[in-house]
């Protein structure tokens, strides 16, 4: 253990355990988010020793074997060739007080699963807390779940971390004062973008490729896929030469009507549904658009505009939560509730190309605030406060 003063980016080895668990199946931002961080403090700090948990407290994900490893056969994969099952059992020997596999100084959780540990500190992200602040954008088990492990953090964590200022800020008004109260050190630590191959031959914002509107996200309620749809049929009855949208994201729950209209949408060439797409793909989606249009109702940080930012796509997003917070100066915002609000802002860019080349070099110098080496140093930094912490 690190002694005061002294950083975990030195000569002093830390064990670090790593929450891997939503990285074993498709990848959404949080799966994202254990990903790049974890390669990247290893990265910024490789003399310590990191341990990957595929299964973690009750998160069970696809396949351990696809979920995230270090390169060069670095770090320690946890609990190797055990099934769910027995899983299951490990971990709740572990919460009767049996030490972690690996018997990491400090453990980082971020799939909302906040385990009793008796033997190491605890750091979990906090992501959200849409489930209390907007429940009617959750589903019911999802809800009960993100509740519960907040509420475990809370008894258990020995340090909390949130990817926004407004993340913070909202925890602070669901649990005002338990933050002062408690002492549990916290931090603001941001996310990054991931980093794009582009064709550096090309101008930003002019390409001939760029003949669709583009949406990445999941279909689900908080992201407002319905009034993005409304807006896309107003631009198509007033544009001179309309284009469609491709909307790429994973199934959601209760999408029955959602689907409906997209399926619609789709048999009119207004819209093509490309459901979850690669990396590669995605960063080609994001090179090929005049824009990446985002109504969303609330995230907890925004990492896709921050993603579209990176690669030279111009924005046009909400004016809510943590986005302007991401966006800054260099997004179009738009109000989530006024489908014609939305349906504006695709035709002023349309009718401007040198507002849409202005946006994509603004973009990059904005997304570019961000960087995961940044989030890397952040948390280490962090990691080391918990561990000289005498909670």
């Amino acid at each position: 253990m690190p002694r005061a003063g002294e950083s975990l980016e030195g000569s002093c080895a830390v064990k670090i355990g790593f929450d891997v668990s939503e990285t074993c199946g498709p990848k959404t931002g949080v799966g994202w988010y254990a990903d790049r961080l974890v390669r990247s403090i290893a990265a910024v700090a490789p003399e310590n020793e990191y341990i990957l948990y595929h299964r973690f407290g009750d998160t069970h994900l696809g396949d351990p074997s696809k979920g995230t490893a270090l390169p060069n056969g670095e770090g320690h994969v946890a609990y190797p060739g055990l099934d769910p099952i027995q899983s299951g059992e490990e971990w709740k020997r572990v919460r009767e007080g049996k030490a972690l596999y690996g018997n990491p100084d400090i453990v980082h959780a971020t799939s909302f699963q906040a385990p009793t540990l008796q033997h190491t500190k605890l750091v979990y992200t906090v992501f959200d807390v849409t489930f209390w602040v907007v429940p009617q954008y959750t589903f019911e088990v999802n809800r009960a779940k993100c509740q519960k492990g907040t509420l475990d953090a809370m008894a258990a964590a020995k340090g909390l971390l949130f990817i926004s200022e407004s993340c913070h800020d909202e925890f602070e008004t669901v649990f005002p004062g338990w933050l002062s109260a408690s002492g549990v050190p916290w931090k603001v630590t941001p996310l990054g973008p991931r980093d794009w191959q582009s064709d550096s031959g090309k101008q930003d914002g002019v390409s001939e490729k760029k003949n669709f509107w583009l949406f990445v996200g999941s279909l689900e309620p908080r992201k407002n896929i319905g009034t993005l749809l409304s807006a896309l049929e107003i631009y198509w009855e007033l544009s001179d030469d309309p284009v469609p949208l491709k909307l790429a994201g994973g199934d959601g729950c209760e999408t029955d009507e959602l689907k409906r209209r997209i399926a619609d949408l789709e048999s009119r060439g207004l819209l093509n549904y490309l459901n979850y797409v690669t990396e590669e793909q995605l960063s080609e989606l994001y090179q090929g658009a005049i824009a990446f249009v985002f109504p969303s109702w609330y995230e907890g940080f925004g990492l896709p505009i921050l993603e579209a930012m990176s690669a030279g796509c111009p924005v046009i997003t909400s004016d809510r939560t943590s986005l302007p917070e991401v966006g800054g100066d260099a997004v179009v915002y738009i109000d989530p509730q006024s489908p014609q609000s939305v349906a504006e802002a695709m035709l002023r860019l349309e009718k401007d190309p040198a507002l849409v080349t202005d946006l994509a070099k603004v973009g990059r110098q904005q997304a570019g605030k961000f960087t995961w080496e940044k989030t890397a140093r952040l948390t280490l930094d962090f990691y080391e406060e918990v561990l000289q912490s005498d909670l």
